[in-house]
Parts: C-alpha cells; structure tokens; sequence
C-alpha cells in the first residue's frame, strides 16, 4: 500500500574489485503517475556502499517504474537500473 518508504543502495567496485568509497551515487526513481524523485549526490561509505531511502507518494499508478543509479568515481561513470512494480 502507498506510501511506502523505500531504500535503494548499491555496492560500488573499483576495476580491482575492491570496494570503492568516496565515489558520486545519484538514485532517480521512475513510477506512473509522478513525477521523478531524485537523490542528491550521496557518497559512499567506507565500505564502498551508498543509499538512499525515499518514500514513493500515495498518488503513484499501478504499473512498471525504474530505479536508476548513476555512479562517479575516478574509474569512470556507470548505471544501473532495476526494474520496480507499483500495485494496489
């Protein structure tokens, strides 16, 4: 039922595999019937991890929506993206 609270992270590697802090996430959640909700910049912590916990509003519409991550660091640039579904 909305609104409902929510909580996207995302674990960010660096091209050795070890887990990178310090580095840009910006989260963009996409649902029918609202606007985008953004994040702003979160950083990552020392165990190379960012997250951000909104609340998606009541007057979201049942359907498909998108959680999108985009993440800066001295490696580069990357997304991601998870699939999110909205119901009654």
């Amino acid at each position: 039922k909305l609104p409902r609270s929510i909580t996207l992270s995302v674990a960010v590697t660096g091209p050795d595999g070890r887990r990178l802090s310090g580095a840009t996430a910006l989260f963009t959640i996409s649902v029918p019937g609202l606007e985008a909700i953004v994040s702003g910049e979160v950083r990552t912590n020392k165990s190379g991890v960012a997250s951000f916990t909104t609340t998606i509003p009541a007057g979201a519409t049942p359907g498909g929506g998108l959680a999108t991550v985009l993440v800066t660091s001295g490696s580069g640039t990357v997304t991601d993206r998870q699939v999110l579904t909205i119901t009654k």
